[in-house]
């Protein structure tokens, strides 16, 4: 089931790419394209938390963390939202944001006792070797 998650997550990913591209193209800036985006996303995540029937209450701990990662989240949107705008192809800075499996890939592995064997190892190797083969 993850993999297909994961391959409709690639298509939505795209949408939402060629459209940011579009429109931060056409005269939309990005922080007011980021502003309306989150506004208009948030009653979508709070319906989801209702129909999950998950409790709002989180650990002080989490709670901090979660703030940490939107400050993380938010720096990632407008650099990613900045390179799909500049980029002479939105697919070349995204080929090099794919780069990122590597780090997950390694950190997993060190941090979660993720496995990591060769075979995954030489697959890492030829994402670099394609990263730099459609950015170059």
């Amino acid at each position: 089931m993850w993999i297909l998650l994961s391959f409709l997550t690639s298509l939505c990913i795209t949408i939402l790419i060629l459209s940011y591209r579009y429109l931060t193209t056409n005269g939309l800036s990005i922080s007011i394209l980021l502003l309306y985006f989150f506004t208009f996303s948030l009653p979508m995540y709070c319906f989801d938390v209702y129909r999950s029937g998950d409790s709002l209450k989180i650990k002080l701990s989490h709670l901090l963390f979660i703030v940490f990662l939107a400050f993380i989240g938010c720096i990632s949107n407008i650099l990613h939202l900045n390179a799909i705008k500049l980029a002479p192809n939105p697919g070349y800075c995204d080929g090099i944001i794919a780069g990122k499996i590597i780090y997950i890939s390694l950190l997993s592995w060190l941090m979660l006792d993720s496995s990591l064997d060769l075979r995954k190892i030489i697959g890492c190797l030829i994402i670099i070797i394609g990263m730099v083969v459609v950015v170059i």
